[in-house]
């Protein structure tokens, strides 16, 4: 009963981020507590180190290999567990927008 309870929640911490995120997220297949998102144009690697500077912790590329070359590269995944809050959640949200305008403005002025 106690994991179907933390699939359910995480299943609707994931409907929450996705549908508030903005950018493609894989669909199929996908565990409950798994979000890969493609940013395009985005060095996955930077990103996951300006998140980890903000205190997110992120892995970049994505998982198994299911995809190749550059969006693989502009791939990263947020996995959620027991401690992760939507208020946590709220918070990447927010800050996704000016690390990836700040990124794109390094890259392409």
């Amino acid at each position: 009963a106690r994991a179907e309870q933390e699939a359910t929640r995480l299943y609707a911490l994931r409907k929450y981020f996705t549908q508030n995120l903005g950018f493609s997220v894989e669909q199929e297949p996908h565990a409950p507590n798994i979000v890969q998102v493609i940013f395009p144009g985005i060095d996955a690697e930077l990103l996951a180190l300006d998140l980890d500077a903000h205190g997110v912790a992120v892995s970049p590329g994505s998982a198994c290999g299911l995809l190749e070359g550059d969006l693989s590269r502009e791939t990263v995944r947020f996995s959620f567990g027991r401690e992760t809050t939507k208020a946590q959640l709220a918070r990447v949200l927010k800050l996704l927008p000016i690390l990836l305008a700040r990124q794109k403005k390094i890259w392409y002025t």
